[in-house]
């Protein structure tokens, strides 16, 4: 009977165990309820639409006036660059008179080959700032190569080094400047660690010339090298102006993840012209222009087709637009087409109003859309940013105030509150949701959404697509569109 009592023991021990195991592999097995995906509000659904519209409804006018204005339509954002004749004129201007300063000074030497003329190097007591000058001529070409060297910048100036040189053309008459040509500029300008900017190179090479020798045609070529932190890796233009007004632009912005944006503008001596684009997501753009140069009175087309399973496919835009001679304001009824994969189209109306009040450039844009929102905007133009104000007015009646910031890259910040309809903001009632978003110059960005105490992240994609995520990793994907 003792001897049972060991082998007894076991046997509950083991049947115990055997109960603990199944009573615990029922409760792993045990079906848990599925998380439900994030589900925002109406209100913040039209908040976030209502902003992205906005910005998009400014984007395209902006791109319907830059087309058919006399400037070149050209990202000009790299520190010292040159995109226009008048502007490479002057820029050359003051180097071509220093080195003829130089040139004229009693006691000009023969020289033998490429040869240096004069050299100067001082520091300015004020700023610290180093320039060092530098005049060559070559006997054997009849060419002369200015340069200014700039560095030693104070601590409040991103640049590092900033360096520029003209080649010209001096008929092997270095003392007779009424002979001489511009040939060709190259600058070059280094930025400190930290800037977002590495370096940028700009060069400008005269093609025509006229009357005195005045350039007429030019080649404008730009890099810009950014900085491992920002999203684009490096920039390239090419600009061609001809003396009839025809001419094109090649732009291409390199991103570090291997996408890019390109674009291709041709103008022709009639003052109409066309335009494609590639947009990072494989988004293909092709479009038309008339100018208003010639008679006041221009147009602009674009068709958007965006990549195999996108929502919407297509789109198509129309603006006429009329230059007031007068007081140069412009107006502009901008017309869009949205194609769904449904099947299902959504039009919009545009009317657009451009003038300076007050020495300050103002577009007024006021849109209706057939599913029945309504937008209000006026954008003030400064020297290095816009202001945006406005509201929108979703297919449900939420209220959406805008207001935004856009630097002169086309980045910019953006922030948006939503009240339950026009008469609750007119109230002063608490916003429903608040919205703050940075975005960048290929549209894309990232912010917060606030609404009953909660905080979400937002992701903007370049296609309209804008992602709310909450603190658990749940996401909503909302259509701009």
């Amino acid at each position: 009977m003792k001897t049972l009592l060991p082998i007894v023991r076991l046997f509950f021990v083991a049947l115990l165990t055997i109960a603990l195991f199944n009573w615990s592999g029922c409760e792993k097995n045990t079906v848990q309820p599925q998380e439900q995906p994030l589900q925002l509000s109406q209100a913040a659904q039209e908040g976030l639409v209502g902003g992205w519209q906005a910005l998009h409804s400014i984007n395209t006018v902006s791109s319907a006036e830059e087309m058919v204005k006399d400037d070149v339509p050209v990202d000009a954002t790299i520190p010292g660059g040159t995109y226009s004749l008048p502007q490479l004129n002057k820029k050359i201007s003051p180097l071509l008179h220093s080195s003829q300063a130089v040139l004229s000074q009693p006691g000009f030497r023969k020289v033998t080959g490429d040869s240096l003329l004069w050299f100067q190097e001082k520091t300015d007591p004020v700023t610290g700032i180093t320039i060092r000058r530098a005049l060559y001529y070559n006997d054997s070409t009849g060419h002369g190569r200015y340069y200014e060297v700039k560095f030693n910048f104070p601590a409040s100036v991103q640049m590092q080094y900033d360096s520029t040189e003209i080649q010209v053309d001096l008929n092997f008459t270095p003392l007779n400047i009424t002979d001489d040509r511009f040939i060709k500029l190259y600058q070059l300008t280094e930025y400190k660690p930290g800037f977002h900017l590495l370096k940028a190179e700009s060069e400008a090479i005269a093609t025509d010339y006229g009357v005195h020798n005045k350039i007429t045609g030019a080649i404008l070529h730009h890099k810009a090298w950014y900085a491992q932190g920002s999203d684009p890796k490096m920039l390239t233009q090419e600009l061609e102006i001809n003396p009839d007004k025809s001419g094109h632009i090649t732009e291409q912005l390199d991103y570090w993840d291997g996408t890019y944006f390109r674009k291709q503008v041709n103008f022709y001596a009639d003052y109409t012209g066309d335009f494609t684009e590639h947009w990072r997501d494989n988004t293909s753009v092709t479009g038309t222009f008339d100018r208003l140069i010639n008679d006041n009175h221009g147009q602009f087309t674009r068709t958007v087709q965006f990549p195999s399973g996108h929502d919407p496919v297509s789109t198509y835009q129309f603006a006429d637009i009329t230059l007031e001679p007068a007081d140069s304001s412009i107006s502009m009824i901008f017309k869009e087409k949205i194609n769904f994969a449904s099947g299902s189209q959504d039009t919009s109306r545009t009317d657009v109003h451009i003038y300076v009040e007050n020495q300050v450039k103002k577009t007024h844009i006021r849109v209706w859309r057939s599913s029945g929102e309504q937008c209000d905007l006026t954008v003030s133009k400064s020297n290095d940013y816009e202001e945006i104000n406005g509201f929108f007015i979703g297919s449900e009646g939420y209220y959406t105030t805008i207001y935004s910031i856009r630097y002169s890259d086309g980045s910019g910040e953006l922030w948006l509150k939503i009240w339950e309809n026009e008469t609750a903001y007119q109230n002063g009632d608490d916003p429903l949701v608040v919205i703050h978003i940075v975005y960048n110059p290929d549209g894309t960005g990232s912010g917060k959404l606030s609404e009953g105490g909660k905080d979400y992240t937002v992701f903007v994609a370049q296609d309209g697509k804008m992602t709310v995520s909450d603190t658990r990793g749940h996401s909503q994907t909302i259509n701009g569109y």
